[in-house]
């Protein structure tokens, strides 16, 4: 399959005190227009109330300009520290006044939702005051962070595990990297692919080049999976009969538990319960949230994503894949999987006499460990937080580069820029 999906050039990352400049300048534009508004309202003060407004006005502006550099001061800090840039400010703690000119100016960063550390992706604002004698003034700038600029990567592995990984009595073809954060032990197995760890490589089975002591690579960001439940539709795990997906298909155009997605991303809180799926045919992302021990893959299926840069499968714990070999069968489990809302190759019909390839199409991330022991064929990539054990089993990954040119949600990493939302800066009215 040809991928044709515009190749974007990945961006590198930018320092925060890069954006100072840009900000303050914004800000200052913004201000232009709110001293207008504030003018024709202030000509009946007297003179000298009338330039202590103006004065704390000013000095406002400038807590507001001092608090852009310090978070921008403070982005830079932690990526150098690998740290979160949060810590440095306690939520709705003003800083200690700061004296300018005939006043002083305080100021704080603070999150709506009154946490700033509970969500790295919230906006947030910075509050300053101006202040000079009795005359007080305040504004408000709102700051959005914006999605890290790198690729995980992990992105640029067919098959890594954070873990170890173990290959017993069976057969692992790649025609990309293959990938460890920690050991790779294979035992009576067959590796037909480039291995690289951390740690060590065990095993006589290797057909293509091995390397160890290699960089750990980065795993996806560790609040991956609210940036698709926020995008996704529900399904009730209690709507699942006996907890078992069958004989499904699953959509932008089809739900069988509800309403549909335009993306085609459904979301199923497990809730510590487990999940089968067999006999499915997904065109989307499916994303399964606190997996019980027991979900797993036990079946054939044919999974794709809706969009060519976005995941099929994302799990937050740990699956295991066994689908087995052989094709989706319409004749064998009685089912029309290419239905005119949901075609295949652009054909959809109301009969049940075609067969669909069992593959796992697209990126599969799983927080947890991965245990194989069934054929299965993935198309794209496979990437899991733990450790990924191969038992009896014939596994074929066809690597795909375009998670790694265009990364889906929740795939970059490294420090978030931040950027000033536009029209944001406001007087704040007590």
């Amino acid at each position: 399959m040809i991928d044709h999906t515009p190749k974007r050039r990945v961006l590198r990352r930018r320092r925060g005190a890069a954006y100072v400049l840009i900000l303050a300048i914004a800000t200052a534009v913004a201000l232009i227009g709110l001293t207008a508004l504030h003018v024709s309202h202030m000509q009946f003060r007297g003179a000298s109330l009338t330039r202590d407004w103006s004065d704390a006005q000013t000095i406002a502006q400038a807590g507001i300009d001092t608090g852009l550099l310090a978070v921008a001061n403070a982005i830079d800090a932690a990526e150098a520290a690998n740290s979160d840039w949060r810590l440095q400010f306690d939520s709705d703690a003003p800083i200690s006044p700061v004296t300018m000119g005939r006043g002083s100016y305080t100021w704080m960063v603070t999150d709506p939702d009154g946490n700033l550390l509970d969500d790295p992706t919230d906006a947030f604002e910075i509050v300053a005051t101006g202040a000079v004698n009795t005359a007080s003034y305040s504004l408000s700038a709102r700051l959005q962070p914006d999605e890290p600029a790198d690729p995980a990567s992990s992105l640029g592995s067919a098959l890594h595990a954070g873990g170890n990984l173990m290959i017993n009595t069976a057969t692992l073809t790649a025609d990309g990297l293959v990938t460890s954060n920690g050991n790779v032990v294979a035992s009576s197995a067959v590796v037909d692919a480039d291995v690289e760890a951390v740690g060590l490589i065990s095993g006589d089975a290797f057909g293509g080049a091995t390397a160890t002591g290699a960089d750990a690579r980065e795993l996806p960001i560790s609040w991956i999976f609210e940036q698709y439940v926020s995008r996704g539709t529900p399904i009730g795990i209690g709507s699942i009969s006996s907890n078992r997906i069958r004989r499904k298909v699953l959509s932008p155009g089809r739900n069988p538990y509800g309403a549909t997605n335009p993306l085609g991303i459904y979301v199923i809180d497990c809730g510590g319960q487990s999940l089968e799926i067999q006999g499915t045919r997904l065109v989307g992302t499916l994303v399964l949230l606190n997996a019980g021990p027991g979900t797993e893959i036990s079946d054939t299926v044919t999974f794709e994503p809706a969009l060519p840069d976005y995941p099929s499968l994302l799990v937050q714990g740990s699956i295991r894949i066994a689908p087995g070999p052989g094709h989706l069968d319409e004749n064998a489990e009685s089912t029309n999987y290419n239905p005119t809302d949901t075609p295949y190759k652009g054909h959809g019909d109301s009969d049940k006499n075609d067969l669909y390839p069992g593959v796992i199409s697209g990126l599969v991330y799983v927080s947890g460990n991965v245990q194989i022991d069934g054929d299965v064929i993935i198309e794209g990539a496979l990437i899991a937080g733990g450790s990924i054990a191969i038992s009896g089993a014939n596994v074929s990954v066809l690597y795909r580069d375009t998670f790694l040119n265009d990364a889906p949600p929740g795939f970059r990493v490294g420090p978030m820029p931040v950027r000033l939302v536009p029209g944001s800066l406001a007087q704040v009215i007590e």
